[in-house]
């Protein structure tokens, strides 16, 4: 149904404005919008890395390509340490199979060589570079084979004791040699019982500063025996010690500080034993080894040798697990040879910690050695591959005895290089953590960026350690390096939920689309919700596009969106060019859905009630249709149809409106008008001044959805102002304090109702001051077209308070008057000067003048306050009270001096010129009652001083008021 029907103009226009302000209102503003705080308006997501907490502390999160952590990592079996063989064997005598490796007690110059596989005991000079380097000194070749040699010195002379046993039988010998001028055997252990008889011996020591008694390790017999060499050739000198159930003692040695304390290495059983020694008996105090093979810090297996040092540690040649090892009386290792040393048969502490040893150097032999750890080396690992170029991240290692405080200054750092090429890499320079010129020497560090350049997948280690003590090496058991990759092959993609407003409104416009990254190779798509269909896509060199539907018209009438990214990136490593997409939002705007609604407008589409027309070839009427079921249709639907009618001319146009571009609900367009008495067949809608033109629109899609817009045609006019006295006479000039009108004729535009008084506001301007005063005018009669205050402006020397009809002004100055048509921008305009210092313009011819205004007072017109002019000729005046009388002579009221005041006084002098005071009557009788409208009669009482020729004194005038309520 049309919604409006022609009434009054002046209600059209009431209803129009409110309609109008209504529509406009209809359309809202709306945000979507996803920080990556949370996954809700997440659909979906792959190879990306959504990140809640985004870094830097910002209350947002961030998308990112998935990257894929890869480690890289030594195996269980991996350990570096320093080379620990100081010297080999540089005797010039070929060895076999050495047993016993000692110095040569009386020359420490000369190593003590046991030599079992050439039956042979021997010294040579082990000062290597010396002249006699390697020289034998002294060859002791046997029938047997030798276990052992024992040296030492007695009285001044050079001994030797040596162990062996028969190859056929294992028959035992003990022999003590005296090697001052050559080897002479002054002992040999002969049992007489087979009580004693030896079988398979390994060892023979002598008990300190008791030369003369040997303690025998009678291995095949399983016991120690004690053999006084005083006593030869008898058993009355042998004595077994027992207490102790040794299996194959293979070693025995006598403590230095406790005589009655020997070390007995017991190979069957797996353990070392110190036993001390009360009688013939013995008692254990001390053992290593829980009695079963095995390599853990508390296990042996078929130990060959033990020695007791002089820190109390004992040094133990763990034969079966090829490993030199010291531990402490406490039982734990305090020491241990980081290389295997295979079929090690013997080993001594000698001087500055050194180490005597005697193992299968070569595969095949058993010789002496040296150990001794150096100071400082390095080596180069293997070749490392993560199977494709990577972004290295951080670099592990582990190990033991390194970078402990205590621990002899062992120390260890490395140093990496990279390459995608296994030939490149061996011509790259290794780097530390910031250059080549240092190392990792943390545990844990974060590898140089600059193995990140080029993307490689290979890298190799330098590993260096240092030590200060032989004794101790550093330990690399293992490295691990952490880096991360993206799939560069496979983007990364997310989809927002679905981005719709309520049921309740409908989308009239997208408006914007923003997101914010980081890197390159982002690109937004925007889809259709329904059918997923890429309606526009925006890379990250435009992520804050306005009038979105403008550039993606496919837009255009869309109710539902999904918002997807993509995330590429061509290096899986440099991820300082990782695209990041750190938020999106999308704006647009709907309105409610609803009936439609029709308005008539100006050339900018606002809602107007009125169109004022100049009768030129540019006059127009416009017209919008806001109708929201049309929204959805944008695209398919651009145009709708209205009926424009003229109510005086009759004639009738349809007008083609066309979609507005930013509310997909809003049609809009024009049509030409011209004055005319008649309708006549043209593309332009004939009118005539105070028509009123009716417009009407039927939905295309719902036939009973109608909506329509009333407004009135008023012909422009071209007004003139002047500016006239009380009298209505045009004047040219005025003196201060002068009264004056403003008079706007030929203005019949802003006649705009035919009943009611119209009205329009003027600016009077002072040249000299720049002080302004908007005054009102009114039409002097409905439908006359012609403008007048009905106040007069007083011109003022004193400050004014703006609003109050007064204009500071000075003798001399100007005052210029201005009225500018509120619909066309015409502007009248009338000039007045200001006079000063001579007589008025009309001289009083009486003592003094008293004037009412306006007169006759007419309350329809506007008129609300009573005004009194009063002049003196001379001297001084004062109102003493005013009797008003009306038409019958009945008193009405009495007022007081008190209450006509001008200026806040009651007096007035001849230099005051002329001045007013208003309200100085409410037209109210004495009993408060309002009077009525009729004529009444205004005596005035004054008193005159200062007058010429002695006239003081009171008088009184009258003055006639008419009065219209």
């Amino acid at each position: 149904m049309l919604r409006r029907s022609v009434k009054g103009s002046l209600i059209f226009m009431a209803v129009v404005l409110c309609w109008g302000n209504a529509a406009q209102a209809q359309q809202q503003e709306r945000e979507w919008r996803d920080d990556f705080r949370s996954n809700a308006r997440i659909q979906s997501f792959k190879n990306v890395v959504l990140d809640f907490t985004k870094i830097s502390g910002a209350d947002t999160g961030q998308v990112s390509l998935l990257t894929i952590d890869s480690t890289l990592a030594t195996g269980s079996d991996f350990r570096v340490f320093l080379r620990g063989i100081e010297a080999g064997y540089i005797g010039k005598k070929a060895v076999r199979t050495v047993v016993d490796i000692d110095v040569f007690q009386a020359n420490p110059n000369f190593y003590l060589v046991t030599d079992a596989g050439t039956k042979s005991v021997f010294t040579y000079n082990n000062v290597q570079g010396s002249a006699g380097a390697g020289d034998i000194g002294f060859q002791i070749d046997l029938a047997f084979t030798p276990s052992d040699a024992f040296s030492f010195v007695e009285n001044g002379r050079p001994q030797v004791i040596i162990t062996g046993f028969d190859d056929a039988d294992g028959a035992g010998h003990v022999v003590k040699y005296d090697l001052e001028g050559g080897p002479t055997i002054v002992w040999e252990y002969n049992a007489i019982s087979d009580a004693f008889k030896l079988l398979r011996p390994s060892d023979a020591v002598v008990i300190p500063n008791q030369f003369n008694k040997i303690i025998i390790c009678d291995t095949g017999n399983d016991r120690l025996i004690e053999a006084d060499v005083t006593i030869p050739n008898s058993d009355a000198g042998l004595r077994a010690l027992t207490g102790e159930s040794f299996r194959s003692p293979v070693d025995v040695e006598v403590d230095q500080n406790r005589p009655n304390v020997y070390l007995v290495t017991d190979q069957g059983n797996h353990r070392v034993v110190l036993v001390q020694r009360g009688g013939d008996t013995l008692t254990r105090i001390f053992q290593f080894g829980t009695g079963v093979a095995g390599n853990s810090n508390t296990t042996l297996t078929r130990p060959n040798d033990a020695d007791i040092l002089d820190n109390d540690n004992i040094l133990i040649s763990d034969a079966g697990n090829n490993r030199l090892i010291e531990v402490t009386p406490a039982g734990s290792i305090f020491f241990r040879f980081e290389s295997p040393l295979p079929s090690l048969t013997d080993a001594d502490r000698i001087a500055d910690n050194r180490t005597l040893v005697a193992y299968r150097s070569n595969g095949t032999d058993v010789t002496p050695q040296r150990l001794a750890y150096v100071a400082k080396d390095s080596i180069i690992s293997r070749i490392f591959s993560f199977g494709r170029a990577v972004d290295f991240d951080s670099l592990y290692w582990f190990g033991e005895d390194f970078n402990t405080p205590g621990r002899d200054g062992t120390r260890i750092s490395l140093r990496m290089r990279s390459s995608n090429s296994r030939s490149d890499i061996l011509t790259r320079p290794f780097y530390g953590p910031t250059s080549q010129g240092d190392s990792y020497n943390l545990r844990s560090s974060a590898i140089n960026p600059i193995h990140e350049l080029n993307g490689d997948s290979l890298f190799q280690f330098q590993v260096s350690l240092e030590t200060s003590s032989p004794l101790r090496t550093p330990v690399l058991t293992g490295i691990r390096a952490t880096s991360h990759f993206i799939r560069f092959e496979d983007p990364g993609t997310v989809v927002s939920t679905v981005i719709s407003d309520s049921a309740n409104k409908v989308v009239t416009d997208w408006r914007l689309l923003a997101f914010p990254t980081k890197g390159q190779f982002v690109t937004v798509d925007i889809l259709d919700a329904q059918s997923n269909a890429v309606l526009a896509s925006f890379n990250e060199t435009e992520n804050s596009v306005t009038s979105l539907s403008a550039r993606a018209p496919a837009l255009r009438g869309k109710q539902a969106l999904r918002l997807r990214a993509t995330l590429r990136t061509n290096s899986p490593f440099m991820m300082a060019n990782t695209p990041v997409l750190e938020s999106w939002r999308i704006g647009y705007t709907v309105m409610d859905t609803g009936p439609s609604r029709t308005s008539f407008t100006d050339a900018q589409f606002n809602p107007t009630e009125v169109f004022k027309l100049a009768n030129t070839p540019s006059d127009s009427v416009f017209i919008s249709v806001n109708d929201p079921t049309l929204a959805p249709t944008a695209g398919i639907r651009d145009t709708v149809r209205v009926m424009l009618r003229s109510t005086l001319t009759q004639d009738s146009v349809s007008v083609l409106l066309r979609v507005n571009p930013t509310n997909f609900a809003e049609f809009r367009g024009g049509l030409p008008a011209a004055f005319d008495t008649v309708a006549r067949a043209n593309d332009s809608l004939e009118v005539q001044d105070r028509d009123v033109l009716m417009v009407s629109y039927v939905d295309p899609l719902d036939p009973a959805d109608t909506s329509g817009d009333t407004a009135m045609v008023v012909q422009r006019s071209f007004a003139q102002l002047r500016i006239e006295n009380i009298s209505g006479a045009s004047i040219d000039s005025t003196e201060v304090s002068g009264l004056i009108y403003l008079r706007v004729t030929g203005e019949t535009d802003q006649n705009l109702s035919a009943t009611a008084v119209d009205s329009i506001q003027a600016v009077l301007t002072s040249r000299l001051g720049g002080e302004q005063e908007v005054v009102t005018l009114h039409e002097i009669a409905a439908n006359a077209g012609e403008f007048r205050t009905r106040t007069g402006i007083l011109l003022t020397d004193v400050p004014t308070a703006g609003g109050d009809y007064r204009l500071r002004v000075s003798a001399g100055d100007d005052v210029y008057a201005s009225y500018t048509d509120p619909f066309a921008g015409d502007v009248a305009a009338d000039t007045i000067a200001v006079r000063g210092g001579g007589p008025p313009v009309n001289p009083l011819s009486e003592p003094f003048a008293l004037d009412v205004a306006p007169n006759p007072f007419v309350s329809s017109q506007g008129h609300q306050l009573l005004r009194l002019q009063a002049r003196v000729r001379s001297g001084n005046m004062s109102i003493q009270r005013v009797e008003i009388y009306n038409l019958a002579s009945d008193l009405v009221t009495t007022i007081p001096s008190g209450q006509v005041l001008f200026n806040g006084r009651s007096t007035i002098a001849a230099t005051d010129g002329a001045v007013i005071t208003d309200g100085w009557w409410n037209r109210r009788s004495d009993n408060g009652a309002a009077v009525a409208s009729g004529t009444y009669f205004v005596k005035f009482f004054v008193r005159l001083t200062g007058q010429p020729q002695g006239r003081d004194g009171e008088t009184s005038v009258i003055r006639k008021l008419v009065i219209i309520q």
